[in-house]
């Protein structure tokens, strides 16, 4: 008894884990691809715990290598418009840039 408990609880966590990286994910769209994979679809009532397990484990590692997670942190800040702008004046203005790299070395 004690490993199906082990077996729920895992599918809890990974269906959590799943919920929580990718929000926009319904449950009944991770369950759908779950189950397409081991056409499990006409068999949902006579699958295990640990067969539903696996193919949940399947299902994330699947989702994490096509769209991989970036952690983010709470010092971890998109760049304002502002930035942008500057980077994009920046990338314009390269050779600019690098001369007055160089000018500034010749002067030393």
């Amino acid at each position: 008894m004690r490993k199906k408990s082990t077996e729920y609880n895992q599918i809890i966590k990974a269906l959590t884990y799943l919920h929580k990286e990718f929000p926009n994910c319904s449950f009944t769209n991770h369950l759908f691809l779950i189950l397409e994979e081991y056409k499990y679809t006409s068999s949902l009532w006579s699958m295990t715990d640990k067969e539903f397990l696996f193919a949940l484990e399947k299902h994330q590692t699947t989702t994490l290598l096509q769209h991989p997670v970036t952690p983010r942190t709470h010092w971890q800040e998109l760049p304002t418009d502002e930035e942008i702008d500057q980077i994009l004046r920046d990338g314009k203005n390269l050779d600019k840039l690098f001369q007055e790299e160089e000018e500034e070395e010749d002067g030393y």
